[in-house]
């Protein structure tokens, strides 16, 4: 009964999203309309161009800000991954070598 509800949110979740999906894209179409017939190109592609930076630089900073905490839990030894464990970097032990059958590869 739980797997039913979580299939049953996840599922609304794409709904919507493909409801959005087309709502925004009918805006897209008659803002584009509207943009030829005035032959103001250049307006909606600063517009556009404007929004597409800002969205880049607040990942560029999402990330980086990710990034230094991973450098902060490192210090202390300790790093978390997106499993949700944390791990102490001590204790991950170097690869071991596995040597393959047969005859070694020419170099």
């Amino acid at each position: 009964m739980y797997y039913n509800n979580i299939q049953e949110v996840q599922t609304q979740y794409y709904i919507q999203k493909k409801i959005d999906y087309g709502r925004l894209i009918g805006y897209f179409k008659k803002v584009l309309d509207y943009s030829l017939e005035d032959n103001d190109q250049k307006n909606l592609d600063d517009i556009i161009l404007d929004y597409i930076s800002e969205q880049q630089a607040k990942r560029q900073a999402k990330i980086q800000s990710e990034m230094e905490n991973v450098l902060k839990e490192h210090r202390n030894n300790k790093i978390k991954l997106s499993d949700r464990c944390v791990y102490n970097v001590d204790d991950v032990k170097a690869l071991i070598k596995h040597n393959c059958k047969g005859r070694p590869a020419i170099k």
